[in-house]
């Protein structure tokens, strides 16, 4: 093999490849030039110093270029999903009330709307108003008192708490307190209905779900509308189960004047409303729960 030249690399001698497999040559770039032909003398030709690769490298090249990294492909986006604790959970609307308890119940709507239930809480009716006089803004609307139609301050605010028990009912919260109309009320639903009266009947339900709770109340003219706002953990069905032990309608007979109000009674019955709670993730019964109901009849009033 001939050699180019010999280049030194701390103090180690390392030999150029030219090509051809003859005997070293004391002149190697002398005897090359020579069989060039070339005028004149052979130049000197000097080489810088080259750096030895580390003892057991292959040699002089450069290392293989790698292979540059494959490209990660962008995440797949995520489709966006309900806000947590901003689903509406439960609600419920009602109607039919006369203009003067349209006042108190669009009163206890304000009040009411915004209240925040903690995990486990319970929530009272009666505890979160407080008073419901005149003070307060209430005024004289209709009631049942013994059986016949009378008037009183805060008149209506049944119709808001029935709506309120039901929201509450379908967010699946668990009924703490609640009491129903002793007569049958034909806007509510059967069996699952409620009445307030200060300091004595009230509202209460417990939030069970493992987040805090937000009521949203609003109502006008005609229609009052009840919502829990939180997050969605349960699907709740009502099952009500007829109407029997159908019973008559007694009579009343007042003097007529502003305090008698005329009334053609109605039936009383008994029923039976059962609440079936499922996880809203599987589809798996919680729990099943019956209430059954007893209406007494609405007498019949004549004024004479």
């Amino acid at each position: 093999m001939r050699l180019l030249g010999k280049l030194s690399a701390a103090g180690a001698g390392v030999a150029l490849v030219l090509a051809g497999a003859a005997p070293a040559a004391a002149d190697p770039l002398g005897d090359l030039w020579d069989s060039l032909n070339l005028p004149g003398p052979a130049p000197v030709l000097e080489l810088p110093e080259i750096p030895m690769p580390p003892n057991g490298s292959e040699g002089l090249l450069p290392p293989a270029p790698q292979a540059p990294p494959a490209p990660v492909a962008p995440a797949a986006p995520v489709a966006p999903s309900a806000p947590q604790g901003n689903q509406v959970i439960g609600e419920f609307t009602t109607g039919g009330f006369a203009a003067d308890s349209g006042v108190n119940i669009r009163r206890v709507a304000e009040e009411v709307n915004g209240a925040v239930i903690a995990p486990g809480a319970v929530f009272s009716l009666n505890g979160y108003t407080g008073p419901r006089g005149s003070a307060q803004g209430y005024i004289e609307a209709g009631v049942i008192i013994n059986g016949r139609p009378g008037k009183a301050i805060g008149g209506g605010i049944s119709q808001f708490a029935t709506t309120l028990f039901n929201a509450s009912y379908f967010a699946g919260m668990q009924d703490v307190e609640h009491h129903e109309h002793s007569y049958y009320i034909s806007r509510y639903p059967a069996g699952r209905e409620a009445t307030v009266w200060e300091g004595v009947l009230d509202v209460k339900f417990r939030n069970t779900s493992p987040n805090s709770v937000r009521i949203e109340a609003f109502a006008n003219a005609s229609t009052v509308t009840v919502r829990i706002i939180g997050t969605k953990t349960v699907n709740v069905e009502s099952v009500n189960a007829g109407r029997w032990n159908y019973t008559q309608p007694g009579t009343i007979t007042l003097a007529a004047g502003p305090n008698c109000i005329p009334t053609s009674g109605q039936q009383g019955f008994t029923t039976r409303d059962t609440r079936i709670i499922r996880s809203a993730s599987t589809g798996a019964e919680i729990s099943r729960n019956s209430h059954t109901v007893v209406y007494d009849p609405l007498p019949t009033v004549y004024c004479r």
